[in-house]
């Protein structure tokens, strides 16, 4: 579930958010945030299953994640440069890949909502999110493209 949106915060502070990430290095003058999940971690879950009748979920399968080998919950944040987290959701279980967190937190369909204030800008985002209406990432085609991935992922890190 939505944990905060400031959306009257952030529309208020759209041109200066895109200004500050340009003048940190970026070569795209339309990025206002960075998205990105964040894990909490925790230890195994154990059920007793032997009980009769148990209808509880296996939460030691939903909580863990194989790719990373670890237990625990994901969330969703977008980070504005002046380091206010603009947007929070979760959480969800760990064994949910970032993608489905986004298609869940409905994070583009608040975007879409608000099309006449959020017009024009983008938010950055790792691979993983690939290229969306409201959400762009680092991508391989030529020279260019790759200058442009350097600089916005030198900003995104400070």
């Amino acid at each position: 579930s939505l944990l905060y949106f400031c959306l009257p915060i952030v529309a208020s502070r759209l041109q200066k958010y895109a200004a500050a990430i340009k003048m940190k290095g970026s070569m795209m003058d339309n990025v206002i945030g960075f998205i990105d999940g964040s894990n909490i971690v925790m230890c195994r879950i154990t059920q007793k299953r032997y009980r009769a009748g148990n209808q509880l979920p296996d939460l030691h399968r939903l909580l863990y994640s194989g790719h990373k080998r670890r237990h625990f919950l994901n969330y969703q944040a977008v980070a504005a440069p002046d380091r206010l987290c603009v947007y929070f959701w979760g959480p969800i279980e760990g064994s949910r890949h970032e993608t489905t967190l986004l298609r869940l937190s409905k994070l583009e369909e608040c975007l879409d909502k608000n099309r006449s204030i959020f017009a024009g800008f983008l938010i950055y985002g790792n691979p993983a999110y690939g290229v969306l209406d409201w959400i762009c990432s680092v991508y391989k085609v030529n020279e260019l493209d790759a200058n442009i991935n350097s600089a916005i992922s030198k900003v995104r890190q400070s």
